[in-house]
């Protein structure tokens, strides 16, 4: 059976649309177009599909061979009962079809979640990696109220009942503005590396890669922040579920 590829098709006409199997048998729906030299892995964040990168992938064609994947349980990727679709199993996940497919030297790309997902699989992955690009990486722990004491109030407030709707309404941007700064709480974690106002010349997969490694140092600015557009989305099919 072959995954749907309607609304896929009406902007990537002559993409290759398949289905990849993991070994529970669990298949990822994926797009691969392009004609470039290097692999590149997009990953979409929560409640989508591979069409986030609709406006994206056409682009990039001609410097990439572009492998967009519908995660676990999302878009027209299987739907298991009872899965958890946790960080762990969605590494996982990418790290089978990595090695199924027999990427090599490639780089991965995620928003949000699948920037998170980007950066933790490329440890397991190792050297199947060249580089990762991790946009608005999601912090799985405790979300964005891990970024910094301001976070932490921030976020705590907008979780009282009856006040929190008050602290969303209002969206104040300068205290948005150092909310989304993030932090570190262990600095001393960061012994060796840059400081402030230090330039790192280290590329910064291996910069993101390191602080991966410790969950006490994740945070949601890992890599050098990137100009972003906003795009309307596709509806997905989960939209009546």
């Amino acid at each position: 059976m072959e995954p749907d590829g309607r609304y896929t098709r009406t902007w990537s006409p002559s993409g290759e649309i398949d289905y990849a199997t993991l070994a529970d048998g669990t298949r990822l729906r994926y797009l691969k177009s392009g004609s470039g030299p290097t692999a590149l892995i997009l990953l979409h964040t929560v409640r989508t599909q591979l069409d986030h990168f609709q406006f994206v992938i056409p682009k990039i064609l001609h410097a990439f061979t572009v492998y967009a994947i519908d995660l676990p349980g999302m878009g027209w990727s299987d739907i298991v009962p009872g899965a958890r679709y946790t960080e762990p199993a969605l590494r996982r996940a990418l790290v089978e079809f990595v090695t199924a497919l027999d990427l090599k030297d490639a780089i991965l790309a995620g928003e949000s979640m699948g920037a998170t997902v980007s950066l933790t699989a490329s440890i397991d992955l190792q050297d199947r990696v060249r580089g990762v690009v991790a946009f608005n990486p999601y912090d799985y722990a405790q979300g964005v109220s891990r970024a910094n004491g301001v976070g932490s109030i921030y976020v705590g407030s907008a979780r009282l009942p009856g006040i929190g709707s008050v602290v969303t309404i209002m969206e104040n941007k300068p205290v948005l503005g150092i909310v989304l700064r993030g932090g570190l709480v262990d600095g001393s974690k960061t012994r060796g590396l840059p400081q402030r106002g230090q330039h790192d010349r280290r590329p910064v997969a291996l910069r993101s890669r390191r602080c991966s490694r410790d969950p006490g140092l994740w945070r949601p600015r890992l890599v050098a922040p990137a100009r972003t557009r906003s795009k309307p989305e596709p509806a997905s099919r989960r939209a009546d579920d």
